[in-house]
């Protein structure tokens, strides 16, 4: 697909999506379906990548991340780059509503998944990004889902839960095995107590709030994986490859 990136035109995979309503969906590099068409909305900025992932409030409010650490936010009329303090692929980005403090909580982490080249846990406020302590966290790592102040997961090489916002305590790992046997590229749920995860081999999880429950025997690909997911109300959705072509997996719980 068509899309242009800092003036230029490009033909290229498209690797990322939020969709806000059926007539309010954004593609990665700033295109935006109004209901009626496509409409270009230029990253006028030096974004040199892909977006990763995007996620955001509503379609004046919402941000992009890619590698290079790169991070941008959209305000409904332009794009502004964000410092982010690294250059490591800003893997997945999300955000929820803090009801305490009346305002958006969002997260991103930062990994090269292949390559050990650190880490980061990024906390990020408008405009501005802070590092978070990741101690016990693995260097790969790929996606993160929260509910403020209850329960926060980071996934990757293992899936890691903490309690609230104790952010100076180490997190902890679900021991091998027990709830995932493979790489887990995304995490994401509905509430506290309904939660999936996919990732390599087909390797698709969820959590009912008392235990979780691996389908890998219904779920697998032999030579495959889910990379993307989704999850509203009593559907999910992941998104993957088998050899060469594409995947989609829709469950209902």
């Amino acid at each position: 697909p068509f899309y242009d990136e800092n003036g230029y035109a490009w033909y290229t995979p498209i690797k990322s999506i939020m969709a806000f309503s059926s007539d309010d969906i954004w593609f990665e590099a700033g295109i935006h379906w109004n209901g009626i068409e496509f409409e270009s909305k230029p990253l006028n900025i030096n974004f040199p990548s892909h977006a990763n992932k995007m996620w955001g409030s509503s379609s004046s409010d919402f941000y992009i991340v890619g590698n290079s650490g790169l991070i941008a936010h959209y305000d409904g009329s332009g794009w502004q780059r964000i410092e982010s303090r690294t250059e490591l692929p800003v893997q997945d980005i999300w955000g929820a509503w803090d009801k305490e403090r009346s305002c958006w909580e969002i997260l991103a982490v930062a990994s090269n998944k292949y390559l050990n080249e650190g880490k980061r846990l990024l906390y990020i406020e408008d405009t501005r990004v802070t590092t978070l302590p990741d101690t016990g966290l693995s260097w790969s790592l790929s996606s993160l889902w929260f509910k403020p102040r209850r329960i926060y997961y980071v996934a990757g090489a293992g899936i890691y839960p903490k309690r609230k916002t104790d952010w100076n305590k180490p997190w902890y790992r679900y021991p091998s095995g027990v709830v995932t046997r493979y790489f887990t590229n995304r995490i994401r749920g509905n509430r506290i107590n309904d939660v999936f995860a996919v990732g390599a081999f087909g390797e698709v999880v969820h959590f009912n709030g008392m235990s979780w429950r691996n389908y890998y025997e219904e779920t697998q690909l032999t030579i495959g994986t889910y990379y993307g997911l989704d999850v509203r109300g009593n559907r999910m959705v992941a998104v993957g490859q088998l050899n060469r072509n594409g995947v989609i997996l829709i469950g209902s719980h």
